[in-house]
């Protein structure tokens, strides 16, 4: 019998920037970064804070960050 594969624990930490639009839903991230992610435009993802706070996100794409970088609004 085989022994089912264990599931990869992935730790992705980015560094986050202040949004340049309003929208507390929305998340920027850049492009290569959604494609490692397998996420595309308008896909919700969970975010864990370091204050063990979850919130939810809409993915979306930015051209002018970096792979370590999000972009969202510091109160969500």
């Amino acid at each position: 019998m085989e022994d089912a594969p264990t599931p990869r624990k992935v730790k992705d930490i980015f560094i986050v920037d202040e949004a340049v639009n309003d929208d507390h839903s929305m998340v920027a991230l850049s492009k290569a970064t959604m494609a490692r992610l397998d996420l595309f435009q308008g896909d919700f993802g969970v975010l864990k804070g370091k204050k063990r706070k979850d919130t939810v996100g809409v993915a979306g794409p930015d051209d002018t960050l970096n792979d370590a970088h999000v972009r969202l609004t510091r109160g969500a």
